[in-house]
């Protein structure tokens, strides 16, 4: 198996069997990794009013490759906002093959439930690397890749939180779980941010829920004012009288 690399990836297609490609979203993910796992973290955005599709953190797993250098990963959320195919549609795992394309491009090929005609359908997704500069060089071209992901520890009471804050380079994403009671719908956040070199601190790019809430529960990360310290994972920051969790580094 290939160890995997952290990256930070923009969707440029979807295509559905039988159909053309399109693209009607602006999707990024970030995949921080160690190892043969890794973890993402993505939010998609409708290009008309920042109208949320996707808000997920998943913990990714390498699969043994369905044919030579083609490997094959499987997605497990921990959150997302995407629901459950209606009753009678077989509820497939998420899993992808992926195959990289002359130009660096890179095609993932799977099986996935398609809300538009309600049926479980064959895709084929184009996606493509975006350039990364470390926001530890502010005002230098550095191109080392650095990132980091913190998770908000949860408190036994309600409402219930899950919160989970990263960046790889200059690209950030934040995405928070609500849940008020055990019989209550949860509700989802999200916001998303770019790292501005010449002011030396994060930009919000757009901010997906309340943003009394988004305050609340997912601070910027200029709040978590450059947490250096934290090297291990499970070493811990408090921001916002709140204690943040290091997921990896």
């Amino acid at each position: 198996m290939t160890s995997l690399k952290p990256r930070a990836s923009t969707r440029i297609s979807i295509q559905w069997e039988g159909e053309p490609a399109t693209e009607e979203t602006d999707t990024l993910v970030l995949t921080l990794t160690f190892g043969y796992t890794g973890k993402d973290i993505r939010l998609r955005e409708q290009y008309n009013g920042h109208k949320l599709e996707v808000l997920r953190k998943l913990v990714r797993e390498q699969l043994a490759p369905v044919m030579k250098d083609l490997p094959a990963l499987t997605f497990i959320p921990t959150i997302s906002s995407v629901p459950a195919p209606p009753p009678g549609v077989e509820v497939l795992p998420d899993q992808g093959t992926f195959k990289t394309m002359p130009n660096g491009d890179v095609e993932e090929y799977g099986t996935m439930f398609n809300w538009a005609t309600g049926r479980n359908q064959e895709y084929i997704e184009v996606w493509r690397r975006l350039s990364l500069r470390s926001p530890l060089a502010a005002g230098e071209h550095a191109t080392d890749t650095t990132f980091l992901l913190l998770k908000r520890k949860q408190s036994s009471t309600w409402p219930r939180v899950q919160s989970f804050v990263g960046h790889i380079g200059q690209y950030g994403l934040g995405i928070s779980r609500i849940q008020d009671t055990s019989e209550s719908d949860p509700r989802f956040l999200g916001w998303r941010e770019v790292f501005d070199f010449e002011q030396a601190g994060w930009e919000r790019v757009y901010t997906v829920g309340s943003r009394e809430e988004v305050d609340l529960y997912l601070p910027s990360l200029n709040s978590f004012s450059k947490p250096d310290h934290l090297r291990r994972e499970g070493e811990t920051v408090s921001v916002q009288n709140e204690d943040w969790i290091l997921e990896c580094r």
